[in-house]
This record gives C-alpha cells, structure tokens and sequence, in this order.
C-alpha cells in the first residue's frame, strides 16, 4: 500500500473486504445520470436525505436533555433553550429541518410524477 493512497480508497477496500461492495460499485458506474440533471428538480431527493441526517443527528443530540413527560417536558426545552451550550441553535436547526424536509419531499413526490421520472 502506498502512502499517496486517499483515505476513501482504504475505506473502500477495508469494506469490500469485509461486506462486498464491488458489486454495488459496478451497478453505480453503469448508470447514467439523467438529462435534467442542471435543474432544481433533480436536487430534491438529495436535499431530503440531507434535511434527514440534520433531523437524525440533531434528534439525538435533543436526546440528551429533552424529557417526555406531561410535567417536565416544558422544563427541559426551557432548559435547552438557555442553559445547555448551543442548544437554541440545535432545537431551532431540528425544527427548521422539520419543516424544510415535509416541504422538500412533498415537492420531490410532485416532481417525480408531474415528471414521469418513477
């Protein structure tokens, strides 16, 4: 192994050693990238999946400190808001992700059929 190697190379390998992925890479470069692929509309499913990773890492993070209960539940997002560091901003990007990502797919569903691209 030379040492010029990309890191993403050795993780590649270190997985198709261990789970196979040499099929799946084969499948990834047979396909084509579709004509409408400078247009917003092809972009949408990408920024869904990006609005879900904010709303996963973010909803653990809330994990932490946010209490279910009937009585402490709005204790504890007072106390998101103004004592742990950062959590305003983490419960606000949880809540716009929320909102943005209902938007977007419902966007990418009417794309997908207006577009016929299913």
């Amino acid at each position: 192994m030379t040492s010029d190697r990309r890191w993403y190379a050795r993780a590649w390998t270190w997985l198709d050693d261990r789970i196979g992925l040499a099929p799946l890479g084969e499948l990834a470069r047979k396909k084509e990238v579709p004509i409408h692929r400078h247009t917003i509309w092809y972009y949408l499913g990408g920024m869904s999946l990006f609005l879900f990773l904010c709303q996963l890492v973010s909803g653990v993070l809330l994990l932490f400190y946010y209490r279910p209960s009937a009585g402490e539940a709005y204790e504890s997002v007072q106390f998101i808001m103004a004592e742990v560091k950062f959590g305003w901003l983490v419960r606000s990007l949880h809540a716009w992700a929320a909102n943005l990502m209902v938007f977007t797919v419902f966007i990418h569903l009417f794309s997908v059929f207006l577009l016929k691209a299913y």
